[in-house]
């Protein structure tokens, strides 16, 4: 996977993404209504998302809960 620049394409509206704000990794989502959610953030407001990247499928040989 690689990252995708916010610049040619957001996400699909609430999927949780890997996303890099100014430079820092973190979780979260887009909305066309709201813009960026990064779970369990603080950052300033002047924070940006620059890209982003799907979440990778979960290992095969574990059981995650759903």
């Amino acid at each position: 996977m690689e990252w995708i620049s916010t610049n040619d394409r957001v996400p699909t509206q609430s999927v949780n993404v890997l996303l890099c704000i100014d430079g820092v990794v973190g979780i979260g989502s887009y909305s066309p209504d709201f813009g960026w959610w990064v779970t369990g953030a603080d950052f300033d407001d002047d924070a940006q998302v620059t890209h982003w990247m799907p979440l990778p499928a979960p290992p095969s040989n574990v059981k995650c809960p759903t």
